[in-house]
């Protein structure tokens, strides 16, 4: 899962399409989104909120991950649920705490372990499966717990059926923890590079020289990629699940991060 915020993901698209084209506007940005130019120029500089189906129609026209959508929506639902309704103060404390959730790859990992038709509720267990400690094996069990990602039945820990709901979890609202899962993951990257043979591996890469007015594209090539690999891991029997593997692909400008002259 990556950490999402939708008005910073509108923010940093409009900075990706003017880095392309310079020429390109707050109008144009409104058509490609499909909402009206004022009420966005407004939404950018923080003087007016996303209604529902502004919301709406921007997430589905930037995230193509339908996960990913399910996750801002929820968060959007949560956050009216706040505004709008007379919580306890304990109810307030709860809610708020699933709207800064900070999800990390252990998080990731324990989702996906549960979905296993052999999982076993047993921190020994999870730790021999995943490598993970058993300290941060029970820590993160508990934030799911809470945040009603992992639901206990009978003894028994599962997926929630619905996670992304009013609810439930909403977003990592700090961009810093953002960076350390994808930190995290290259570094396991980089381990399995080290450990593992290229029978339960892939690593491949190259360097291209492109136009900038080609990167939006590119970038669109990516996710839909990212969705249509997905969709067919995904897509078995929980009885067929017995392995976990992480997909992490990287597309940047060589000559803003290399400089071998520091």
């Amino acid at each position: 899962m990556e950490h999402l915020d939708l008005l910073n993901i509108v923010h940093n698209e409009f900075i990706n399409k003017k880095n392309i084209n310079p020429r390109f506007s707050t109008r144009a940005y409104a058509k490609y989104l499909g909402i009206d130019a004022s009420d966005l120029s407004k939404i950018m500089r923080g003087k007016k909120d996303f209604n529902e189906t502004q919301y709406k129609k921007i997430t589905k026209r930037l995230i193509t991950s339908e996960s990913q959508q399910s996750i801002l929506l929820g968060i959007y639902n949560a956050r009216e649920h706040l505004r709008n309704s007379n919580l306890s103060k304990f109810e307030n404390v709860i809610v708020q705490k699933k709207l800064t959730f900070a999800f990390e790859v252990i998080h990731d990992v324990l989702l996906e372990l549960v979905s296993f038709e052999n999982f076993k509720h047993d921190i020994d267990w999870i730790s021999e499966v995943t490598g993970f400690r058993r300290d941060k094996i029970e820590k993160a069990l508990n934030e799911l717990r809470e945040v009603e990602l992992l639901v206990e039945t009978e003894g028994k820990l599962r997926v929630n059926d619905e996670p992304y709901t009013t609810n439930n979890i909403g977003e990592n609202a700090t961009s810093e923890s953002a960076v350390e899962y994808q930190r995290t993951l290259l570094k396991l990257s980089s381990q399995a590079l080290e450990l593992l043979p290229i029978q339960k591996r892939d690593h491949s890469s190259y360097i291209v020289a492109t136009s900038k007015n080609r990167l939006a594209d590119a970038k669109i090539m990516i996710k839909e990629f990212r969705r249509k690999l997905g969709s067919y891991l995904e897509g078995i029997e929980p009885s067929e699940r017995d392995t976990i593997y992480a997909v992490q692909v990287g597309f940047f400008p060589i000559e803003e991060t290399l400089n071998d002259r520091q």
